[in-house]
């Protein structure tokens, strides 16, 4: 059995990871509007291909888009950079905290912005 390959990013200074299986594409500049008044935890919406998503953003004081939308099959996410697409090891796996319904969360031992 193959370990699950993940792709791993930042939203202000938060590294996190989502399962590369469920990744359908990122987008670098995209087309993203702030929505004022969003409900807490959305930065913004995207429209790609016919459709509008809105943002989820790490961190929930965020109220604009970020630099890169990273498009998945349950939703799309903010991200500052894309770090790499690997497997997780077992000590990110066992300090990852569950964001929603698809992001890992992976605390830096030398602290989080």
């Amino acid at each position: 059995m193959m370990d699950e390959i993940y792709i791993r990013a930042r939203l202000d200074g938060v590294r996190f990871a989502l399962p590369a299986a469920d990744v359908r594409k990122i987008l670098s500049e995209p087309a993203a509007v702030p929505v004022p008044d969003a409900p807490e935890g959305i930065c913004g919406i995207v429209y790609d291909e016919g459709a509008v998503f809105p943002i989820r953003s790490l961190n929930p004081a965020r109220r604009d888009p970020a630099r890169l939308v990273v498009l998945c099959a349950r939703g799309a996410y903010a991200a500052d950079l894309v770090e790499t697409m690997a497997p997780l090891d077992r000590a990110e796996l066992a300090s990852a905290l569950p964001f929603r319904d698809a992001v890992l969360l992976l605390p830096d031992k030398e602290g989080t912005a």
